[in-house]
């Protein structure tokens, strides 16, 4: 009987195959775009000193009249 079932098995398996003769769907097509710009800062004094401990919180960066995000 166990051979009967897994010969069976293996014939609706098989059965279940597409055919190479089948229509197959689309190819899937996936596209991503990310744009970073890394922009270097340098911040100094009226006397030339560099001043530290900037954070992003502490700039603002427009492209136009746009806003931008700043990561890091």
């Amino acid at each position: 009987m166990f051979r009967f079932t897994a010969v069976a098995l293996t014939a609706l398996l098989l059965d279940a195959r597409p055919s190479t003769g089948e229509q197959q769907s689309a190819p899937v097509t996936e596209s991503a775009e990310a744009i970073l710009v890394e922009v270097p800062v340098r911040v100094i004094d009226r006397h030339g000193i560099p001043i530290r401990g900037l954070e992003a919180k502490d700039f603002e960066l427009f492209d136009g009249d746009k806003k931008q995000e700043i990561l890091a």
